[in-house]
């Protein structure tokens, strides 16, 4: 029975393994979320391998287990790779607080306090996903933001909603892919002097057929014709260490807004995963990034980055 027993958790580990092992090898889509989980599969690996090993499994347990904790490991450094170098910010250097929440469509029990912590937060730009609950407080936030994407303004829709202090020289929505439109959205604001461009996006979930790397082609395919200065956030559904995720960032030479905290499932606090990020060209010096206290009855946390823009 003890034997039985090893042999299923060894065989159950080892294909957990070479699940995470197969980015190595290929983008396979069907396993991209777990490639946002690398982490987590890989802890969950070591500790299968760990119970091989009091099963009496203790050679292939073994090398199970280091398998695991490489890749761990290497997951680890993986993400590490996309964080902003320090750099000394002048004072007096333009600074612009961002708020990004995917607030969740059917959450219209929370449209009111989600309104209030927007007015608050004293964030000078707003991104919101699944927007439509604050349709009922369009009014109160106009007063502060009387700038807007979304919700009747340049969509047709109430999905995606950029709203601003600042005032936008151009702005414009699109889809992204046939699954969902008007989940892209830029608005080319001045600040200090620069032109720049401010990117709300939200993405497919990666286990939608190859919908997730189109959409960011798609997506990338603007950011090129349109180089300069770049702040792009919203809901990736998807780590920075996935491998199409990873592409972008190296292509875009774009960083994360500081170290992520877990947006992800809400239940899972700070041992979540980050699905929702805030990234910056490298002419964009981020300050803080932190998460929400409060989900708001939303199934993502929201994040706040305070961002400063050094002369050229």
């Amino acid at each position: 029975m003890k034997t039985s027993l090893a042999s299923a958790v060894c065989t159950i580990v080892t294909l957990a393994i070479v699940a995470m092992s197969l980015r190595y090898l290929t983008d396979f889509w069907p396993l991209s979320f777990i490639y946002t989980l690398q982490s987590h599969a890989g802890i969950a690996a070591m500790s299968g391998a760990l119970v091989a090993i009091m099963l009496g499994a203790r050679r292939y347990g073994t090398t199970l287990l280091l398998a695991a904790a490489a890749l761990t490991v290497h997951s680890v450094w993986m993400s590490r790779e996309f964080l902003p170098a320090a750099r000394d910010v002048a004072a007096g250097a333009p600074t612009v607080r961002l708020m990004s929440f995917n607030i969740l469509s059917s959450n219209h029990a929370n449209a009111g306090r989600i309104a209030d912590e927007i007015l608050s937060s004293e964030a000078d730009i707003v991104y919101l996903f699944e927007a439509a609950p604050t349709l009922s407080q369009l009014s109160a936030l106009s007063e502060k933001y009387p700038y807007r994407i979304g919700c009747g303004e340049v969509t047709r829709g109430c999905d995606l909603m950029v709203l601003s202090r600042l005032p936008m020289k151009k702005r414009g929505a699109w889809g992204l892919s046939d699954l969902r439109g008007e989940r892209f959205a830029v608005a080319e604001i001045d600040v200090g002097g620069r032109t720049v461009h401010f990117a709300a996006i939200h993405l497919t979930k990666p286990y939608y057929d190859d919908y997730h790397s189109t959409e960011l082609e798609v997506a990338g395919t603007y950011f090129a014709r349109h180089p300069g200065t770049w702040v792009v956030a919203g809901d990736f559904n998807s780590g920075v260490i996935a491998p199409d995720m990873q592409h972008f960032l190296r292509t875009f030479d774009m960083t994360t807004a500081g170290t992520e905290p877990a947006t992800w499932p809400v239940a899972a606090g700070r041992w979540g995963v980050a699905l929702d990020h805030v990234f910056v060209s490298p002419d964009v010096a981020p300050l803080n990034l932190e998460r929400m206290e409060d989900n708001y009855g939303s199934n993502h946390f929201g994040l706040i980055a305070d961002l400063a823009f050094p002369a050229e």
